[in-house]
């Protein structure tokens, strides 16, 4: 009659006790009231405070109207006492009893000034009534007898004494509860530190080592296996980086969701070449990868925020990846009703303990110990994707046993009406852009033979501009482009002057943001400016072909 404790806040259940207290104690006393024939202003009172403290129970337990419950409540409570102590008998009474147990919860409710304000006033009320009490013994309504005292004291002392040693014993089990967490969490996060300390030290050891011995002799015969050896730890490392990242984000209310249209195929398509390069890479070859999408009734166009969701994918699937050394990962969907999807990645890997099902999900939890081999990792990936499940406003959840593999299922809502998939949608993408322009304002050397490197195959023209007021004089002196890939940290790009440039001389060409990790505000000033989309630092050769496939097509089309 509470509130479970994994629902409402322990502030909450002491809220819902206390008006619940109220309302049982007021019942209590209609009905001793009656029996014991007491003056009929107290069954009265008592029908009063009976009625009032039941409908701030259904506030506070069943609507969850906390604070103006609270507030309103008190003040209730403070001008029923007042009348309560005039017509029983004032401080000859037992309306004592009923304060200090107000003075109980009070000190729980209440926090800082207000706390002191709420017992001053309430200290004040008993003082002022207790004085006139004395300088007009008249007011207040004495006893008619010794038996009705007794009765009137013993109606409400025992149910006084007996919810205050409840909200004591409760008090008492919540903070064993919250020690043991902060416990529990002690030492995850001292096991989080030694184990993270172990993931950073691998990799970066691997990218020192080997690239000293390449430096030494560019030449040697297993360069190749040092350059995917380094390529890993790099990859290791970025992944860390960014579950460390999204785990603080999503903690400190962060975490935010960008809704909008997209392919849904068209993702987990990308997320299948994306993860066969993986496979590749990582000598998976005894691995089956494949993608189950249904191909009677596909769900073509969705909205959502495909990033979350193609983050989530890429978690599971790279735990998959790690714990499966053969057999099959399958990924994929099945439309289970008319405004809800269900996803799964399922492996033939190690498997799970069912008994470590609900632990998995925890922030540093790992389960792989048992385990001869030793499986590298932080602990936080699954964490993070039930984290962005809920932001998306679903639910995650796990069938394994040991030994018989593992499948991860999540469903998430629908938010608009479908689109059916075309062919042109399903035709293979190629990149070759013979004819098309693109300028590259990017003043670092590294990253920009990286991203004209990665262009090379594609057969496009490059123009590079290494500032802003180069970027300026080459807009006003080209319109021709087809593409522009703009670095946010460009010199002589003061905020977002640059972009608003670019978008009053060339408002229909598509402009790419290339970055690191941006700030919220910075990407939705950039975004109103007119920028199509984001590479982030370091990039993925892929995933930078088909996002700039994606914007020449449509600029193509459009023209």
């Amino acid at each position: 009659m509470l509130g479970e404790q994994n629902v409402f806040q322990m502030e909450h259940r002491f809220l819902n006790g206390f008006m619940l207290f109220g309302v049982l104690i007021a019942l209590f006393s209609i009905a001793t009231n009656t029996v014991f024939e007491l003056p009929s202003i107290l069954v009265l009172l008592s029908a009063i405070a009976f009625v009032f403290m039941s409908f701030f129970y259904v506030l506070s337990r069943i609507l969850k109207i906390y604070k103006a419950t609270l507030y309103t409540a008190s003040i209730f409570i403070l001008v029923f006492l007042s009348f309560f102590w005039i017509e029983n008998a004032g401080s000859f009474g037992p309306t004592i009893y009923l304060y200090f147990v107000l003075l109980v919860f009070l000190g729980m409710f209440f926090r800082g000034i207000m706390g002191w304000i709420v017992i001053l006033v309430y200290t004040m009320t008993i003082t002022g009534l207790y004085v006139m009490e004395e300088l007009l013994p008249g007011f207040v309504t004495p006893y008619s007898s010794e038996a009705v005292r007794i009765t009137d004291h013993l109606t409400i002392l025992l149910p006084a004494v007996a919810m205050i040693a409840f909200v004591l014993n409760m008090s008492r089990e919540y903070y064993q509860r919250e020690r043991e967490k902060a416990e529990t969490s002690s030492k995850l996060k001292s096991s989080f530190l030694a184990n993270i300390s172990h993931e950073i030290r691998t990799p970066m050891n691997s990218i020192i080592g080997f690239s000293q011995l390449l430096a030494e002799n560019p030449n040697r015969d297993d360069q190749q296996r040092y350059l995917k050896l380094i390529q890993e730890s790099g990859d290791s490392l970025l992944r860390l980086i960014d579950e460390i990242l999204d785990i603080s984000q999503i903690e400190s209310g962060q975490g935010r969701i960008s809704i909008e249209t997209f392919n849904l195929e068209e993702l987990l398509e990308d997320l299948f070449d994306t993860f066969v390069s993986v496979q590749n890479q990582k000598d998976k070859q005894n691995i089956k990868l494949d993608l189950k999408i249904p191909k009677d009734k596909p769900v073509g166009m969705i909205s959502s925020d495909p990033l979350r969701i193609k983050q989530v994918f890429s978690n599971l699937l790279d735990n998959a990846m790690k714990f499966t050394e053969k057999g099959t990962i399958e990924f994929g969907y099945q439309e289970i009703t008319s405004d809800r999807i269900h996803f799964y990645v399922k492996d033939t890997g190690i498997g799970i303990d069912p008994e470590h099902h609900e632990a998995i999900f925890n922030r540093f939890h790992k389960v792989e110990d048992r385990y001869e081999k030793i499986y590298r990792g932080t602990g936080l990936g699954l964490s993070v994707c039930k984290q962005i499940v809920e932001l998306l406003d679903g639910h995650i959840r796990v069938r394994s046993g040991l030994g018989k593999g593992t499948e991860f299922i999540f469903d998430l809502p629908l938010l608009e009406e479908r689109e059916p998939i075309t062919a042109e949608m399903q035709e293979s993408r190629q990149y070759h852009w013979t004819g098309k322009k693109i300028l590259i304002a990017e003043h670092q050397d590294l990253n920009y033979h990286l991203l004209s490197d990665v262009l090379m195959t594609t057969s496009v023209q490059i123009i590079r501009a290494l500032n802003g007021e180069l970027v300026k004089a080459i807009v006003d002196d080209q319109d021709d482009f087809d593409l522009i890939i703009l670095d946010l940290n460009l010199p002589g790009n003061e905020d977002v002057r640059l972009l608003e440039f670019i978008r009053m001389n060339m408002p229909a060409i598509p402009i790419i943001v290339f970055t690191t990790l941006a700030a919220k505000d910075e990407m939705k000033r950039c975004k109103d400016l007119g920028v199509r989309d984001v590479i982030t630092k370091p990039i993925q050769k892929e995933q930078v072909l088909k996002m700039l496939n994606k914007h020449i097509k449509k600029r193509k089309h459009s023209k």
